[in-house]
């Protein structure tokens, strides 16, 4: 049985931190927040004062524009004959990113990639991971 049986957090409406790359309306982008819980008090863990944490989750959710922002495309593995997967590659311009393996350039400092690589991966790497890679 737990101590608590379950934890509260609210949700709000926030504005885009985004700027203009949000949908919708310009306050559309949810936040939720747990607020601090405790080892202790939320979920039971019993232990000494001087061991106790406190942890808080603050989360915004925001649905973004993807026009002109994606790319898409085929490109063979390296080292693995014969093998081509199918990506996703978005350029927000927040980070600089290559996906190891691919032989496509328009990857290339890419903010995040998504493949369908796994579903030719070796059937040890697929029984240690989740299906997709998501960057």
């Amino acid at each position: 049985m737990f101590n608590t049986p379950g934890l509260n957090w609210t949700s709000t409406t926030v504005p885009c931190p985004f700027g203009d790359l949000c949908l919708g309306p310009p306050n559309i982008s949810l936040n939720m927040d747990t607020g601090l819980i405790d080892s202790r008090a939320d979920f039971g863990v019993n232990s000494d004062d001087d061991n106790l944490v406190q942890w808080r989750k603050n989360t915004t959710c925001s649905p973004i524009i993807t026009d002109g922002y994606m790319k898409y495309g085929a490109s063979p593995i390296t080292g693995m004959e014969n093998t081509t997967v199918d990506y996703a590659a978005a350029y927000y311009g927040f980070g600089h990113y290559s996906y190891e393996g691919l032989n496509d350039s328009a990857t290339e400092n890419a903010t995040y990639i998504y493949t369908d690589f796994r579903d030719f991966a070796l059937i040890d790497w697929n029984s240690m991971v989740s299906l997709y890679d998501i960057l």
